[in-house]
């Protein structure tokens, strides 16, 4: 039996995420999601809407990349991954800590809107642009049915 924790979360993104260079060169993508949260109140039949849960999501490598070209702030998404606790000193010397998801999927939620998923063909998986935003990378469609604006507003049974 493993000690690992995996959780998934159902929330929005709190802000643009942001794509890293670490310590070791890979390309780590960091963000918030804020997670509503509201209880049923039975004896009042009313929904108390709760302030939001925060969590921070870290995304590694080519799925960092995708999520910081594919989500904005507000971006609702499904995010799965290792609930880990990360350690470091302060620069005033203080231990701190605090609990990161560490993704392995994100993906946009589509309870209420749609999205269009696009086969991502890069030269160099690390090549980015000169101002440290990722380069535009060409896109594969070979394969792919257009779809209308018309045809995304209609039901398929």
């Amino acid at each position: 039996m493993s000690n690992e924790t995996y959780v998934t979360i159902r929330g929005n993104l709190g802000a643009k995420p942001v794509l890293h260079t670490g310590q070791s060169g890979g390309k780590v993508a960091r963000f918030d999601v804020a997670v509503a949260v509201a209880r049923y109140q039975r004896d009042t039949e009313s929904t108390d809407v709760l302030p939001p849960q925060w969590f921070a999501v870290k995304a590694f490598g080519q799925l960092g990349q995708n999520v910081c070209e594919s989500a904005a702030k507000g971006t609702p998404v499904l995010v799965r991954g290792e609930l880990v606790t990360e350690y470091w000193t302060s620069a005033s010397g203080e231990q701190q800590r605090r609990q990161v998801i560490r993704a392995d999927a994100v993906g946009i939620e589509l309870h209420s809107g749609v999205a269009r998923w696009s086969r991502v063909v890069r030269d160099s998986p690390e090549a980015e642009a000169t101002d440290g935003a990722p380069a535009p990378a060409p896109v594969d469609v070979s394969g792919s049915v257009e779809v209308t604006d018309e045809d995304a507003a209609a039901p398929t049974f």
